[in-house]
C-alpha cells in the first residue's frame, strides 16, 4: 500500500513537472506569437521541446507568421504602388486639363485670332482630348485587370485583318509626323482563336507607343508571322529606343523612361496594360533595343 501511495505520488510530481514544462513552452509560443504581430517582426517561433505534437504545432504557426509576412509585404508595396498611381493619375489628368482650359481660353478672350490659328488650336485642343480619353481608358483597362473583373471572350478572328484596321486608325498621325508604315502580312490571312477586344487593345498601345518614341526615326513597322501552332507580332521603329538599364523595368507600373521628347506625355501605364493584356490572353511580350538602329516589341499568342 505504501509502495503504491509512493509510486502514486512520483507520477503525480512527474506529471507535474512535464505540465509545468509544457506551460512554460505554451506561454513562450504564446508570447513569440504577441511579438509576430509587431510590424518589424522578422523571427520565428523556437522550441526546446522533444514532443512532436509541440513541434509540429509550431512549424504550422511558422507557416502562418511566414504568409503573414509575406501579406504584409506586398500590402506594403500595394500602397506604395498606390500611392504612386494616384501620384501620375494627377499629374497626367492635370498637365494636358490645364493646357486645354488655356487653348479655350486664348479662342474666347482673342479678338485677332485668325482662321489658320483657330484651327491650329482646335487641332491641340483635339489632341489634349483624345489623349485624355486614351488615358481614362488606360486607367479603367487597369483598375479591372488588378482586380480580376476583366471577362475574356475567346472567339475566332481574322488577326491579319485586326492588325491593318489598327494601323489605319492612325494612319492621321502616321501622315502628321511624316513617318513610313511598313507593315508585313503572310500572303494568307491568319485566323487566331483569342479575345479580339483584347489584342485590339493591345496592338493599339504598341503602335501609338512606336509612334510616340520612334518618330525621329522616321519609319515603323508591324510584322506578322506564324511559328509552331503560335503567332508572333512584332511591333518596331528606329527611335530613341530604351536604354539598357531600363529594359527590366519597361512593362513596370508607373515606369517611365527618363529621355525623350520635351512634349511627350506619358502615364507610365501603357506597357504594363500591355503586359497584363498579354498575360490575359495567354500570351508572352518581350523587348529588344538599340536605340536610334531598331526598337522591337514582341508579342507571342496562341493560334
Amino acid at each position: 500500500m505504501i509502495l503504491f501511495l509512493f509510486a502514486s505520488i512520483c507520477l503525480n510530481i512527474i506529471l507535474l513537472i512535464v505540465i509545468t514544462r509544457l506551460m512554460a513552452q505554451f506561454e513562450n509560443i504564446s508570447h513569440d506569437i504577441d511579438i509576430s504581430k509587431k510590424e518589424d517582426f522578422k523571427g520565428r517561433i523556437l522550441t526546446q521541446t522533444r514532443s512532436k505534437t509541440i513541434n509540429e504545432l509550431v512549424a504550422k504557426i511558422n507557416n502562418i507568421i511566414d504568409h503573414y509576412g509575406e501579406m504584409k509585404s506586398l500590402k506594403i508595396e500595394y500602397e506604395r504602388n498606390l500611392k504612386t498611381l494616384i501620384s501620375n493619375i494627377s499629374h497626367d489628368l492635370r498637365t494636358p486639363l490645364t493646357s486645354l482650359i488655356g487653348y479655350m481660353e486664348l479662342i474666347k478672350t482673342s479678338k485677332t485670332m485668325t482662321k489658320e490659328d483657330l484651327n491650329e488650336y482646335l487641332n491641340i485642343i483635339e489632341v489634349k482630348a483624345l489623349y485624355l480619353k486614351n488615358l481614362v481608358n488606360n486607367f479603367f483597362i487597369l483598375s479591372k485587370l488588378e482586380t480580376l473583373e476583366l471577362l475574356i471572350n475567346n472567339k475566332e478572328f481574322n488577326l491579319s485583318e485586326a492588325i491593318r484596321k489598327n494601323v489605319i486608325l492612325f494612319s492621321d498621325k502616321i501622315t502628321l509626323l511624316n513617318l513610313t508604315p511598313t507593315v508585313t502580312l503572310p500572303e494568307k490571312d491568319v485566323f487566331i482563336t483569342s479575345d479580339k477586344d483584347i489584342v485590339d487593345r493591345i496592338l493599339s498601345n504598341l503602335i501609338s507607343n512606336s509612334i510616340k518614341y520612334g518618330r525621329e526615326g522616321k519609319v515603323i513597322g508591324l510584322s506578322l508571322e506564324v511559328e509552331d501552332g503560335h503567332v508572333l507580332i512584332k511591333v518596331w521603329d528606329k527611335g530613341i529606343g530604351i536604354d539598357e538599364k531600363d529594359v527590366p523595368y519597361i512593362f513596370d507600373k508607373g515606369y517611365r523612361v527618363v529621355k525623350g521628347y520635351d512634349d511627350l506625355e506619358s502615364s507610365g501605364i501603357g506597357l504594363n496594360i500591355v503586359k497584363k493584356l498579354v498575360e490575359q490572353v495567354g500570351g508572352e511580350i518581350s523587348v529588344f533595343s538599340k536605340p536610334y538602329e531598331k526598337t522591337v516589341f514582341e508579342v507571342k499568342l496562341k493560334m
